[in-house]
């Protein structure tokens, strides 16, 4: 191993005949050495390797301990702040212990929501790699805020053998929307799935019962019994038979309607066009009506009219 090259600061010819400041010996080369480690020393030196073994050979291994230094060698060595080779610290070349396996955050995928047929969810994912760890924690996260800074946690009871996971929740505010994502744990870290969002159904305005009608087009709608009608946020409502009429439902499946002209009627589906009248205490049957003036049967005279009678 090359350690320094030395061109000029001790010749070969200086090195081979053993003179450095007229004392031989300190070269480690004197007239007793033999003429091959005499040559092998020129050798090495001819070639700028700084190590020679006591026998004169050019000395290949790095760490070797019976290495020795001609003293001109260590003098330059530590000029350079070199270490001679013969005083390496061989604990540098110790096998270093193997390092763990790395871990990583592990990788988790958002499934669509279903409805569980009771106005509640279902939410679920699955863990499609664990990051080399065991995945300590799963579940959905919640939240009316893409940016989750609030947000409901639903974690997974435990893993299934395929890693995937369904959770049922069913408290969420009616007409609202919400965002959603998986989530999963390890040592290394939380990551997450990809966001999804979600509206929740509106309950139906009890003062709205029409909110369960066909839509015909801008306000017009189409009831199964009523027949067609405007609809107007007010409670207010026009029927074609019966003129203008302000509604409010009785929370069974009736329906009470106040005309000007005839004050508190009620009806449902099944009954109409039949109509209880409270001003009068009897049955009328709508028979129709044209430009707002219905035109009714009335059951306790046995008589029509369009204005009632007093």
């Amino acid at each position: 191993d090359i350690i320094a090259s030395v061109p000029d600061y001790l010749s070969p010819a200086e090195a081979s005949s053993g003179q450095y400041d007229g004392n031989a010996s300190q070269t480690g080369l004197n007239e007793d050495s033999s003429l091959d480690a005499r040559s092998s020393a020129e050798s090495g030196l001819q070639n700028g390797y700084a190590t020679i073994d006591s026998t004169g050979s050019n000395n290949t291994t790095t760490n070797q301990a019976e290495s020795f230094i001609m003293p001109a060698m260590r003098e330059y060595f530590a000029s350079m702040g070199l270490e001679p080779i013969g005083f390496v610290d061989e604990s540098l070349y110790e096998a270093r212990p193997d390092y763990d396996e790395p871990i990583f955050i592990p990788i988790v995928q958002t499934h669509f929501h279903e409805l569980d047929g009771n106005d509640g969810f279902f939410f679920g994912g699955l863990v499609l790699a664990d990051g080399g760890a065991p995945v300590l924690e799963a579940g959905i996260h919640i939240s009316k805020q893409i940016s989750f800074d609030e947000f409901i946690q639903l974690s997974a009871d435990a893993p299934t053998p395929s890693n995937a996971f369904h959770i049922p929740f069913s408290d969420l505010e009616p007409g609202t929307l919400y965002y959603y994502r998986a989530y999963a744990v390890n040592q290394a870290g939380e990551s997450f799935g990809s966001l999804r969002k979600l509206k929740t159904r509106e309950l139906p305005d009890p003062t709205k019962w029409w909110t369960e009608t066909i839509q015909l087009g801008g306000d017009w709608r189409l009831s199964e019994w009523l027949g067609e009608f405007r609809a107007f946020g007010n409670g207010w409502i026009y029927q074609l038979q019966l003129g203008w009429a302000y509604t409010a439902p009785d929370e069974r499946e009736g329906l009470w309607m106040w005309t000007e002209r005839n004050g508190w009627l009620w009806s449902q589906s099944g009954v109409w066009p039949y109509l209880w009248s409270h001003n009068s205490g009897n049955w009328l049957y709508l028979l129709g009506g044209s430009n707002g003036d219905p035109i009714f049967y009335h059951f306790g005279i046995g008589a029509y009219f369009s204005v009632p009678p007093p």
